[in-house]
């Protein structure tokens, strides 16, 4: 007779992106042995920025599914995915946007060849705060300093559509794609492509502010030094 653990942890095997056929019930039938079988796969797929795996995990983790997160993110090595991905679940559990500053300072500390940054920023991060002033100049930054052009294009568009611009495609029209050549092109960001930029958004500080947070936090846990960016000079 197969037990909820192996018809679950089969059920994951088959259908690894869908998750499909999981329900309460099946969780609710496990041992506390199986539950901590369970949690290692489920959280490899929620690190990884799978949506799917939040529900089965809080199912199996109950009250202590914040705290769980919390102490596995900060036990994840340099350049893990979930160093992005899990601050977001942490946000969408707890509201702290905290977690999000942590989040956005991962996204700048991640190798840019690593082409998940995108979705995180788009996928996530832009459902999250699209409307507000920290994602704004968060996109600001990315335009200014990140050295992915694809993230930088894509950045600018995010920020165009946020602002009301009026895009509605990835395609960029005539004068944000004269900013985007002044900012990638030798010796950018030229003065004309500074002035779209500015016209479009100045920066306000609230991501500024954001990464201070992120950086105190981090002066008193065991945190990476987010004062200290890899990829992205600030």
């Amino acid at each position: 007779m197969v037990d909820a653990a192996d018809m679950i942890l089969r059920e994951l095997a088959a259908h690894s992106t869908e998750k499909e056929g999981f329900a309460r019930d099946d969780f609710d039938a496990l041992t506390d042995q199986q539950r901590h079988l369970l949690v290692e796969p489920f959280f490899a797929d929620l690190a990884d920025g799978d949506a799917a795996a939040v529900a089965p995990l809080q199912w199996l983790l109950g009250e202590q599914y914040v705290s769980c997160l919390r102490s596995r993110l900060e036990n994840l090595p340099v350049g893990a995915p979930g160093l992005v991905f899990v601050p977001y679940w942490l946000y969408e559990a707890t509201r702290d946007e905290l977690h999000l500053a942590k989040m956005m300072a991962e996204i700048m500390r991640a190798d840019p060849s690593w082409a998940r940054r995108r979705h995180a920023v788009g996928g996530y991060l832009r459902r999250a705060i699209g409307k507000s002033p920290v994602f704004w100049d968060f996109c600001r930054y990315l335009i200014l300093h990140d050295s992915d052009p694809s993230m930088k294009k894509t950045a600018l568009v995010w920020l165009a559509q946020e602002k009301e611009y009026g895009l509605v495609e990835l395609t960029l029209d005539h004068r944000l794609a004269n900013c985007l050549a002044g900012m990638t092109g030798p010796g950018g960001p030229t003065v004309e492509a500074m002035k779209i930029l500015d016209a479009l958004h100045s920066d306000t500080g609230a991501f500024a502010a954001s990464m201070e947070r992120a950086k105190n936090d981090a002066a008193t846990r065991r945190h990476p030094d987010y004062s200290k960016q890899t990829h992205a000079t600030p």
